[in-house]
């Protein structure tokens, strides 16, 4: 009885093993699409795009910041200016 419950095991372990066998069966056969050079131009375009993004967020930012510093500065440029006249 107990040698029947182990060859039952053993059938859905082989079906098991069929599955991964295939799996990774497909997963080779995509790898060399992956490593193409088609593939890897477009990684490094993607890459080249989040550098560039990553850029102008700054510049971005910067200009923000400087915006920010001119007009909170020019009204108080406007009063000196006033000041002066008189």
């Amino acid at each position: 009885m107990e040698g029947k419950e182990l060859t039952n095991i053993g059938a859905p372990l082989k079906k098991v093993k069929q599955e991964i066998s295939k799996t990774e069966l497909s997963f080779l056969s995509e790898m060399p699409q992956y490593f193409a050079p088609e593939a890897q131009e477009t990684i490094r375009s993607r890459e080249q795009k989040q550098a560039h993004c990553r850029v102008y967020q700054r510049k971005r930012s910067e200009l923000r910041w400087w915006f920010l510093a001119y007009m909170y500065k020019a009204p108080l440029q406007a009063e000196h200016v006033v000041m002066n006249e008189r």
